[in-house]
Order: C-alpha cells, then structure tokens, then sequence
C-alpha cells in the first residue's frame, strides 16, 4: 500500500466542491442557513475525529493507493492532483463511500485513490489514395491587403489594495458602548491551556435555543476603554479590539463547540463574539503627496484620536480618527497628518533676535502647518475610521491633526 502525499496544503479545511461549504466558513453571503450543515455527532477514530465509519488502511491491498486527509484537502483538488482533473471528484467519491456527505471530509480519514485511466488512441491505417496534382503555377503580383492595425489599448491607473486581510480583523475600532455581559468564549476543551490560538477548540455560551447552527462564524473581540477625543474630551465610543475568529462545530442545546480560525493575539475565556461580517479590502490608485507645496482651506479635518500602540506612531500602524462617512470618509480616502507650526525654540530667538517672546509666538502665526505623514482609510462608520499610516517623517501621536484635500 502508498501511502500518498500531495505537493501542497490550502489554508481552508474541509472544502470539497466547487459551491459547497465549509466546516469552518460562513456561505458567500453570511447566510449560514444556505449552507451544507455537517454531521453533528461524531467520535475519535485512530487519534481523529470524524462523524464517518473510516476503515483502517493498513486493511487495504497491498498495491492500494492511499492519501491521509490533511486540513485543506479538497476532493475537487485531490482530483486534480492525482487524477488529473478536478472534475474526476465523483471518482474519489465512489471509491470511498463511507463518506456520507461529499460535502465533508475530515482530517486524519483515509481517501482510497483510483488507478489514473489510460486512454489508448486508436490507430487509423491512412487509406491508399493517389496524392491530388499541385498547382505550381507562379502566382501573379498582385497588392497584398494589409490588416489595420489594432488600436493601442490605454492602460488605466493601477489598483492597488490599501490593507491586508491582517489590518481590517486585527485592527481595533470606534464602536457604540456594548453590554457589559453577552455571548462569550465560555470555557476552553484543553483546560491546561489559558492562551489559545489557531485550531484550538472552545465552548461557547449559547446554542441551539438562542439559535447557534454548526458552520456559522463569529468575530472574536475585547471591549475596550472609552474613547476620548483628545481636545474637545468628549466620549466618542468604546474601543473594540478584534482579536479572532472561530467557527461553529456541533450546536448543542445551551451552548456550542467551536474552533478558532485564526487568532490576532491570544483569545481568552470571557472573550465577545458577534457575527463575522466580511470587509472588502479597499481598492485605489496612490495619489501620492506633497510634504512642502500643499494648501489645506477647505480640506475637511479632524484628529487622530485613538491607537492600540501607547507609543510614539510610525508607518504601518494602525489609527482611529474623528472623521467617518458623515464627513465624507470612504475606505481608500488618503489624508494628510499635520499640526499647527510650533517653533520650539520661540524663546532662545528672541533673546537672540531682541524680540519679546509675545512677539515671536505671534509671528509664527504666519507659518504654514508641518506635514508629518499621510493616512489611507481602511475602514469607514458614520463618524469615525480605521486607517493605516503610510507615510511618515517624523513622530506621530494621538492629538496630531488630518485633512482630506
């Protein structure tokens, strides 16, 4: 027996058709109630769990070909790699009919691989005819008609995405204040373990009765401190952190089992959850930007009023400010962070220049504002936004202003 292995693993586990569902995804849609529901009972098996009767490989002939299923398999992709065309998947299917469901299949089962089938060409004997005579005659000059030529296809500006799957889910948000008690990671399955993180399993606090169903997803989050705004002191909202997302196995009646899809830090017990809501990923053409030559009347403005980081910020982070789609913010917006000009020096120059401070500070009035950075909105509510730094020259802190020209 062979024990086979293919050259790649998917990141999605239990997937196998095209259309089907996923153990651990939510349906295009976020409408669990069109997906393919998985077995709810099962058992370990050989040191997995299934809900199927596997039978044991080392039972197999000795010439079987046998794949271990690992997260990630597909039979549309195994298929493909073993039969050479993902269409063939009923094949596999036929040859493993323990499997109950085609739309699930487990790690740690045996998959019994069909032999490729080998086409044999038939071979047509070319029948005896005699050859038909060729015109060798030269051919007279005559113009030969030319195609015109295609016209040149003007390329737009290139669309480039402004965040990563990573800064939409693990950023943290502005949102309304939340209940202090709610649906909740309620209990760990390894109890010696406190940290968890990817493909940990958990218990959670509901189930069927507040109606939970296996397949559906939730965004895993930490409630925050209270938002301030950082010059007016007035509460804006509540920070929310993200920090994972999990999937529902098996609904019981008061609660559910569930494993963790992907952690941003460690989830722990007590942990928030609400229903996973894809966010696209937001889409544009870079303006680019201008520290020295730029005029900011008219911009709309607003502050940096919240980050995760309790550092001086620099490109890359993650920033909460002031401005939402009520000011006009859309996701891919860019805007430029600034602050009035401050000449830290004003009392020196005077003593320097015979000048009275008054008169220095004054003065600077007439100066235009100092360009730090630049921002681009990752994520847009009514009054507030999500944004990434992407350029910056020098340190940048909560309190620092933004403009969209």
């Amino acid at each position: 027996m062979r024990y086979l292995r293919p050259s790649f693993v998917l990141a999605v586990v239990f997937a196998l058709v095209p259309g089907s569902q996923s153990l651990l995804a939510v349906p295009q849609g976020g409408h669990p109630e069109e997906a393919h529901h998985p077995p709810q009972e099962g058992k370990f098996v050989r040191g997995h769990w299934t809900p199927y009767d596997p039978p044991d490989p080392d039972l197999f002939p000795e010439e079987s070909r046998v794949h271990i299923i690992v997260p990630g398999d597909t039979l549309w992709d195994l298929a493909q790699t073993y039969l050479g065309d993902p269409w063939l998947w009923p094949q596999l299917w036929d040859q493993n009919r323990y499997i109950l469901d085609s739309h699930w299949i487990y790690p740690g089962d045996p998959l019994l691989v069909p032999p490729p089938l080998t086409v044999v060409a038939e071979v047509v004997e070319p029948e005896d005819t005699v050859p038909s005579p060729v015109d060798v005659r030269p051919i007279l000059d005559q113009p030969v008609e030319q195609p015109e030529p295609a016209p040149p296809v003007l390329l737009g500006p290139e669309l480039k995405p402004v965040a990563s799957e990573s800064d939409l889910y693990c950023s943290t948000y502005i949102s309304e204040p939340v209940a202090p008690e709610g649906f909740h990671v309620a209990e760990r399955w390894e109890q010696a373990k406190t940290l968890l993180s990817d493909w940990d399993v958990v218990y959670l606090s509901e189930g069927r009765n507040q109606g939970i169903e296996a397949g559906m997803e939730y965004l895993v989050f930490r409630p925050g401190p209270a938002v301030k705004h950082p010059v007016t002191r007035e509460v804006l909202g509540q920070a929310i952190e993200q920090v994972g997302r999990l999937s529902v196995m098996v609904a019981h009646e008061e609660s559910a089992t569930a494993r963790i899809l992907s952690a941003c830090t460690a989830i722990l017990v007590g942990d928030r959850l609400v229903p996973f809501e894809e966010v696209p990923v937001p889409l544009t053409v870079y303006p680019g930007w201008e520290r020295w030559d730029f005029d900011l009347s008219g911009a709309e403005k607003g502050f940096i009023v919240f980050a995760a980081i309790p550092r001086p910020l620099g490109q890359g982070d993650l920033v909460d400010l002031d401005l939402g789609r009520a000011q006009g913010v859309e996701p891919g917006d860019y805007l430029v962070i600034y602050h009035e000009f401050r000449d830290e020096n004003r009392f020196f120059t005077a003593r320097i220049s015979f000048d009275t401070p008054k008169a220095v500070l004054a003065a600077s009035d007439k100066f235009p504002e100092e360009i730090l950075g630049q921002v681009v909105v990752i994520r847009a509510k009514e009054n507030t936004s999500t944004a990434r730094i992407v350029q910056s020259v020098r340190e940048i802190s909560v309190g620092d202003r933004v403009a969209k020209n």
